[in-house]
């Protein structure tokens, strides 16, 4: 149990990785991010997400980047 704790933070940051990246293909992939940042809300409302964890919680215990990172990413994105 104590090298799951250890390991845990290793497997959420690769986690997060192939999340952020499959989002990237879903950016170039739809005419708008809007219905991205949309979907993002309402699942974050509906799952009652905390959608700003701190830092040390989302690297720790997150396996998705938090909804506040995915809004913000898909957001940049909408701006290139």
């Amino acid at each position: 149990t104590v090298l799951s704790f250890m390991v845990l933070p290793v497997l959420n940051a690769y986690s997060r990785f192939n999340e952020r990246q499959a989002d990237r293909y879903a950016f170039r992939s739809i005419p708008s991010v809007e219905p991205f940042i949309s979907s993002m809300n309402k699942l974050a409302q509906q799952n009652l997400a905390e959608r700003s964890p701190s830092r040390l919680v989302e690297w720790f215990f997150y396996s998705h980047p938090s909804v506040s990172r995915r809004v913000a990413a898909a957001a940049a994105w909408a701006k290139r």
